[in-house]
């Protein structure tokens, strides 16, 4: 699996429960700074669910792709993606 390759409804689908996991995470930690997270879910779910490279049982794997993320307002959303695409459990 080197990419996810969703369609553009299934992508859509997806940033709205990315949406969603934002929502509810800042919402339990009474936590500001949602807009920023919830600008940039598009943009995160397009990147890991169609095009970032990458294996789940094979982070090492030599033909991933490494992206960095430098904007500490959209951590939220970052986290709802990978907790969404399989690298960890999503909170409860």
């Amino acid at each position: 699996m080197p990419r996810l390759n969703y369609t553009v409804s299934q992508l859509e689908a997806k940033a709205i429960d990315v949406r969603r996991d934002v929502i509810v995470a800042l919402a339990r930690r009474s936590l500001p700074g949602a807009g920023s997270a919830l600008a940039g879910a598009d943009l995160l779910t397009a990147l890991f669910f169609y095009e970032i490279n990458f294996k789940l049982d094979d982070l090492r794997w030599a033909e991933r792709d490494i992206w960095h993320l430098s904007s500490s307002a959209l951590a939220p959303a970052l986290h709802a993606v990978m907790a969404e695409v399989g690298f960890f459990p999503a909170r409860d």
